[in-house]
């Protein structure tokens, strides 16, 4: 899976309208564990499905002399006509069972209907040796839980750590924008005031407000940077602060604004891969 598609899922992971294609959202349903009636898996599927591609968190639990035993994964994949395999890319959890034995699952392998109308899928269940176990499931519900969006959440995060540690510069559009606060607003003039917290720092940063560039490689070894808003206009405004350094792989930045006699002040971190961002927040007066 690219990047660019993990950044899309982690920007739409909180919306309250996320996807209606045909696999997103929660499917249910159990196959028999090397055909055997008395290993019956449970399977739960949460999936996020973005045009031909998949994220997801997949579960399988067992019961067995009074315990719960099974699994939890998060899986990618691309979806080729009607049929869609979602690749194990990381164990999140072993529930009674070794982490040796969890890693023996493989990968999906799963089968729609017609586009648009699915309300059940079949599958394979595929292990390491490429023996599997086929279950059909049912759509439960349109939308993934809570807990799933944070394992999802917190994989693409991990993912972006990992660049970061490898010292590579990610294009502006394809970091991830890290919210500092949200600012309630009213509609009178607002400061911004941005300085470093390094004194010798000869690198420089871009701002943008709703996604249009203000100020572009400023400098802040001298003095901070200010911007003025004359009118904060109602319902959100994002004030996005990029990187420009090529050199060190995050800034440490004080950023504070000011509307009338209230002030706030944030330390913030804009690196190789990440920006950060301010919502302010102004109702309708």
């Amino acid at each position: 899976m690219q990047l660019r598609s993990l950044f899309f899922f982690l920007a739409i992971l909180f919306s309250s309208s996320l996807f209606a294609q045909n696999l997103s959202g929660v499917w249910e349903g159990s196959f028999f564990l090397n055909r055997s009636k008395k290993d019956k898996m449970n399977v739960r599927l949460e999936l996020m499905n973005n045009g031909g591609e998949v994220i997801g968190v997949v579960s399988i639990r067992g019961f067995d002399k009074n315990v719960v035993y099974g699994c939890d994964y998060l899986v990618t994949g691309l979806v080729a006509g009607r049929q869609t395999k979602l690749s194990r890319k990381n164990l999140r959890r072993a529930v009674s069972m070794s982490k040796g034995d969890c890693n023996y699952f493989h990968h999906l392998e799963l089968f729609t209907g017609k586009p648009d109308t699915t309300t059940t899928i079949s599958g394979n269940w595929v292990w390491a040796e490429e023996r599997w176990d086929s279950f059909s499931a049912k759509k439960t519900e349109d939308t993934i839980s809570e807990t799933a969006k944070d394992e999802i959440s917190s994989y693409i995060k991990e993912t972006y750590e990992n660049i970061e540690q490898s010292n590579v510069v990610l294009p502006v559009d394809e970091r991830l924008n890290e919210t500092i606060a949200e600012l309630p607003a009213d509609s009178t003039e607002l400061t911004i005031d941005i300085s470093s917290v390094d004194k010798d720092l000869h690198d420089s940063v871009t701002v943008l407000i709703n996604g249009n560039p203000v100020k572009e490689r400023i400098g802040l070894g001298r003095q901070a940077l200010r911007i003025r808003l004359q009118h904060v206009e109602p319902g959100f405004t994002s004030i996005i602060v990029v990187s420009e350094s090529v050199v060190k792989r995050r800034l440490k930045l004080n950023i504070a604004v000011k509307q009338n006699e209230q002030q706030k002040e944030w330390v913030a971190e804009p690196g190789f891969v990440r920006n950060v961002m301010l919502l302010l927040v102004q109702k309708q007066e």
